[in-house]
């Protein structure tokens, strides 16, 4: 089954460090949820302020109740 997963950094100064195998390939080391909206999109920013208050479990928002 496939499993999203997404950081929000809360505190200022933090870092996250990924490893992943190689090699990297900008182009190819992409895939975003059917159900999420893409990079740029005008929605994207409700998205991330729902990530910065979501709860462990809290479903994701419907793109129409987005603040």
């Amino acid at each position: 089954a496939h499993a999203w997963h997404s950081v929000v950094s809360l505190t200022p100064g933090t870092i996250l460090f990924e490893i992943k195998p190689g090699p990297y390939s900008p182009i190819e080391d992409k895939e975003f949820a059917a159900w999420a909206p893409p990079e740029g999109d005008p929605l994207a920013p409700g998205w991330v302020r729902w990530f910065e208050t979501a709860k462990p479990g809290d479903p994701t928002p419907a793109s129409s109740n987005l603040p």
